[in-house]
């Protein structure tokens, strides 16, 4: 499990990279995103998009000023493993 966190305005569409490069071995690579979570949901949305065999982008739109959600991604390898990443995005309007 790996967390960061990144900021955002409540009208803000923003992209997210998810690095897997030092998490997976040469010879494997991502093949699918097996789900995308919000918490808490209805507020923000996150839509993954599988770019490659070690990278995750997600759009990030929406939220609520002064919350904080948290983004879980779920993927699975080609060797079948199973990783997830929990990303903070913390709403304020400036």
């Amino acid at each position: 499990m790996k967390v960061g966190s990144f900021p955002k305005q409540p009208a803000e569409k923003l992209v997210v990279s998810v690095v897997y490069s030092d998490a997976i071995e040469p010879d494997n690579g991502i093949s699918s995103v097996e789900s995308c979570e919000v918490f808490p949901a209805g507020e923000l949305s996150a839509s993954p998009v599988l770019l490659s065999t070690d990278r995750v982008r997600v759009w990030v739109d929406g939220g609520v000023d002064g919350t904080s959600y948290k983004i879980t991604v779920i993927v699975k390898t080609a060797n079948g493993e199973r990783l997830e990443d929990e990303l903070i995005c913390k709403v304020k309007e400036i």
